[in-house]
């Protein structure tokens, strides 16, 4: 009898026990396929200046909150500073959902005229680019492009400019700042930094200026900007 009521309590020790993890793994597997879901982030921006102080100025940029990636649109007709940056329509747009998840950049007759009196660039168009595609076996691919459309810069012109393109601005023979056309940061193939599965950033024209006396009046210029990422495989 007494081996007998052991044996009871064993089965039903067992059976208490077998119920609570069911319930703790209850409990955790949505929380646990949701993680493993993950989501997107995305954002888009027309144009940034990086001023001293930590000023920013950003007319336009579609999904500024860029986490979670939510689907926006954002447009303004000029733009014009005492810089010498001069624009016409700017326009930035982010998608989320349904796929694909992408972020879109536009800036129409841009002139800059004697930017920091070292940079001209003048274009009739820049558009900039990031999107997701998805593969057969459920894998997000990061992908993004630029282009520059009737591009007058540092007294070259071309017609249509797609491909990388980095400039020296120099100052008495030193090089004060960069310019960067058709930058890709991250992705598989980056023009600018390491390759990163996860996050991909597009730039069609970036002026870094690297001179500390230069950067007393602009750290950085940049024209359509498109930028998308992925947190955990939202993919599968």
């Amino acid at each position: 009898m007494i081996t007998g009521s052991i044996r009871k309590m064993t089965v039903s020790g067992s059976s208490v026990a077998a119920a609570i993890v069911l319930s703790i793994l209850a409990l955790v597997s949505p929380m646990s396929a949701q993680a493993a879901q993950g989501h997107f982030e995305c954002r888009a921006s027309a144009l940034r200046l990086n001023l001293p102080l930590g000023l920013v100025v950003e007319p336009v940029a579609a999904n500024s909150a860029n986490n979670p990636c939510a689907t926006d649109s954002q447009a303004v007709l000029s733009f014009l500073n005492d810089l010498g940056i001069r624009t016409g329509t700017l326009v930035a747009k982010t998608n989320d959902a349904p796929l694909p998840v992408y972020a879109r950049a536009k800036v129409e007759k841009v002139n800059v005229g004697n930017l920091l009196n070292l940079v001209n660039l003048r274009a009739r168009a820049i558009r900039a680019n990031a999107h997701v595609s998805v593969t057969q076996n459920g894998k997000c691919r990061l992908h993004s492009g630029s282009s520059l459309v009737g591009l007058a810069v540092q007294g070259q012109n071309f017609a249509t400019l797609n491909t990388p393109l980095d400039l020296d601005v120099k100052l008495l023979g030193l090089v004060v700042a960069k310019l960067h056309l058709n930058a890709t940061l991250g992705g598989k193939h980056p023009t600018i930094g390491k390759p990163d599965a996860t996050k991909v950033t597009q730039r069609a024209v970036w002026l870094h200026v690297t001179d500390p006396a230069l950067q007393a009046v602009l750290g950085d210029l940049i024209m359509g900007e498109a930028s998308v990422s992925t947190v955990g495989n939202p993919c599968a």
